[in-house]
């Protein structure tokens, strides 16, 4: 089931061909929850723990909360992700 607590962040940029991408990450997917991440400041630990290993990503999209799968992971551009994350205020 979908987690029940509200958005935090949201997607402000997705990079072709990263991991975000394949995961189907979308810029504006509000995130609900990250792996076990359910703060931004949770988010790199997390990732960081978890290279290689796949996790799921829940997002609200329109009306629907989505789970999405991503594997963090060097690839062509920076970082493990590929993706740009900004706190709700």
């Amino acid at each position: 089931a979908p987690p029940s607590n509200a958005p935090w962040c949201s997607i402000t940029e997705v990079r072709a061909s990263s991991p975000a991408a394949e995961a189907g990450l979308r810029l504006g997917d509000l995130v609900v929850a990250f792996g076990d991440a359910i703060s931004l400041d949770q988010v790199k630990p997390f990732v960081l723990g978890h290279v290689g290993r796949p996790f799921a990503v829940w997002v609200e999209r329109g009306n629907n909360r989505v789970k999405l799968e991503m594997t963090a992971r060097t690839w062509a551009g920076e970082g493990l992700l590929g993706c740009r994350l900004l706190p709700l205020q």
